[in-house]
């Protein structure tokens, strides 16, 4: 018993400073995924990560034919991709809005997962602080939580896939660079084992009103 009241006591102190920092760390990515790509419209250019076809052309890069005027390409990353950065058009005007909001409309999907995931958190955390872990709706949330994670990385990444198509078609390029084709696979591990762990906490609630009932 008095080891049950000093953990409780322990969640009760330091729950509630680490939900307060979750829920400000939630707002500042919620304002962040909507700031990203305002702030990227107010700009003349764009950017998006292409991949090198064959990591032997590497060298090339320096040497890509067909670039327009101010276009140019950031040094490769870890071999495998690089960064078209486009300033303006030829003539010095804003490219395309389409092309400046999905520079960063995937950043900004991702800031967005991270900001609800943070508040799903916080509520949890608060619920556990409170002394009350197998709350009836904790299940749900972390189903939930599994959900945003697997979305937010899901739609992170086809965002980043259409933004590199629609640069390389914007700026008609060819080999040794093309579209990225790439999703993150460990989000989706990671909401897997938050589903197994809501089913355990659905568990825990049965269980916890089955003691309740029979006292």
């Amino acid at each position: 018993m008095a080891g049950e009241e000093q953990s409780h006591s322990t969640a009760e102190r330091f729950g509630q400073p680490i939900a307060l920092v979750l829920w400000l760390g939630a707002a500042v990515a919620l304002v962040t995924a909507i700031a990203l790509p305002v702030q990227q419209l107010l700009q003349s250019g764009g950017a998006a990560t292409l991949d090198i076809d064959n990591p032997g052309s590497r060298e090339l890069l320096a040497t890509v034919p067909g670039l327009p005027p101010n276009t140019y390409l950031e040094p490769p990353y870890n071999g495998l991709t690089v960064n078209v950065v486009v300033e303006s058009d030829p003539t010095g005007e804003p490219i395309p809005w389409t092309l400046r909001l999905l520079t960063d409309l995937g950043t900004s999907m991702w800031a967005a997962g991270l900001g609800i995931v943070a508040a799903l958190l916080a509520i949890l955390l608060t619920r556990i602080a409170a002394g009350n872990p197998f709350h009836r709706g904790n299940a749900s949330l972390l189903r939930w939580l599994a959900l945003t994670i697997a979305v937010a990385s899901a739609g992170a990444d086809t965002l980043n896939l259409l933004a590199a198509h629609a640069f390389v078609d914007y700026l008609d390029l060819s080999a040794p660079l093309e579209a990225v084709h790439y999703y993150s696979i460990p989000p989706f591990f990671l909401a897997l084992l938050i589903l197994l762990l809501a089913s355990a906490f659905a568990r825990g609630r049965a269980l916890q009103e089955d003691v309740e009932g029979l006292v």
